[in-house]
């Protein structure tokens, strides 16, 4: 997977070699972060902190910042957010992989990260403010989440079980529930969501929950 940077000044890519950073003027490797297989990086809406989440490394955030009187950036130490609260106290949470999705994302006021635990069936969220994880929904084999760009709307999708569901970002309440589509996404403006099976295209209105257009 490869993700920039808000201001597009790096690029993070990330896979079974991990995640490698690379300054995109010009396309330069700058670090590995030293990480096992991992999935989509997310950075923070305004670029002060990425997220990884690695197959035994699990959910870390590594503050970003440039360094006075230089163009290179100040990576880490990374600050670990326990998936299984009762293993992490016996210090084994990363013992146990996550063989599925890896996926987090952050909310649009960059106070919530969001993330998919396949192992557990869950939605999480984790508040930056008070350092506490939440359970946002049940999913059963949650691999991948989405946010809408107003913040509204928290998806998240199944695999290999294909399930897309939405909830409220903020009463978690279900919005929409469509079973055999795995993947989706939101259009910038949030009044559109799209979800994808293996032949087709599903079109919603996020207002009314209504399928707008179908393809093909």
């Amino acid at each position: 997977s490869a993700e920039f940077s808000p201001d597009g000044n790096w690029l993070a890519l990330s896979g079974q070699q991990g995640v490698e950073l690379y300054s995109t003027n010009p396309p330069t490797l700058e670090c590995n972060l030293g990480l096992d297989e991992s999935g989509p990086v997310a950075w923070h809406p305004v670029g002060r902190e990425l997220a990884t989440f690695g197959m035994f490394s699990h959910v870390n955030r590594w503050p970003v910042a440039t360094i006075p009187g230089s163009s290179d950036l100040s990576i880490g130490p990374p600050a670990s957010v326990a998936i299984n609260l009762t293993l992490a106290r016996l210090g084994a949470d990363n013992r146990v992989p996550q063989h599925w999705g890896r996926h987090a994302i952050w909310h649009p006021d960059g106070k919530r990260l969001f993330y998919a635990d396949s192992r557990n069936s869950h939605v999480w969220q984790f508040d930056v403010v008070t350092q506490k994880n939440e359970i946002v929904a049940d999913l059963a084999s949650a691999s991948f989440v989405a946010v809408s760009p107003d913040g509204k709307w928290i998806a998240g999708a199944s695999s290999p079980i294909e399930n897309v569901h939405v909830w409220d970002a903020v009463t978690h309440e279900y919005a929409l529930e469509v079973s055999g589509w795995g993947r989706m996404a939101f259009s910038p403006d949030g009044r559109i969501l799209a979800v994808s099976s293996h032949s087709e295209f599903r079109f919603y209105n996020t207002l009314t929950w209504e399928i707008v257009r179908s393809w093909p």
